[in-house]
């Protein structure tokens, strides 16, 4: 029983601690880029912190998209395409910008929820009762197929049953071993 409290314990500790590490660096990245379009920090500066920056936005489950940008090529000619805006960090255009801003503000709100959930037992419960679903998410099966369900309703009979009958499981397993 200890083992299971210490290990318990030390998941939440590494979950909150985890969280609140991303959150200040979102913060700090941020406001390192408010910096930078107040002209204050330069574009190297920007540039070299653009991974970290891309992914602590994705680990806070933000995705990419696309914007339409005109390029002009001469004062006749111009050009209409779809940029990616994580592959423009850097670039002062107001639209990309401004969709930074947003998803600064989106991370760091991502992140101060999950530390909060961290420390929120009816989270930790839930947990628990969907640990199926949220495995397989892990490895992009996805919640609404079939394999999940059947998972899930395996181990909703399952745990139960090893809850109830654990010394008798354990019991006969060690025999199988000896």
């Amino acid at each position: 029983m200890k083992i299971v409290v210490l290990i318990a314990s030390s998941v939440i500790i590494f979950s909150l601690t985890n969280n609140l590490v991303r959150m200040y660096c979102v913060r700090h990245q941020y406001e390192k880029f408010k910096r930078y379009i107040d002209g204050e920090e330069t574009l190297n500066e920007i540039l070299q912190s653009k991974t970290t920056v891309l992914e602590l936005l994705r680990s806070a489950g933000i995705t990419d998209r696309k914007v339409p940008h005109i390029q002009y090529v001469d004062d006749i000619t111009r050009a209409k395409m779809k940029v990616s805006v994580m592959d423009n960090y850097g670039t002062k255009d107001v639209q990309i910008c401004t969709i930074f801003t947003i998803w600064f503000n989106e991370a760091i709100g991502e992140y101060r929820r999950r530390a909060l959930n961290s420390m929120n037992p009816i989270c930790w419960v839930k947990t628990v009762l969907l640990l199926p679903t949220y495995l397989l998410g892990y490895f992009s099966v996805s919640a609404e197929s079939i394999m999940t369900k059947i998972l899930q309703l395996i181990w909703w009979f399952a745990a139960p049953v090893f809850v109830a009958f654990r010394d008798d499981i354990l019991e006969y397993i060690r025999m199988l071993f000896e």
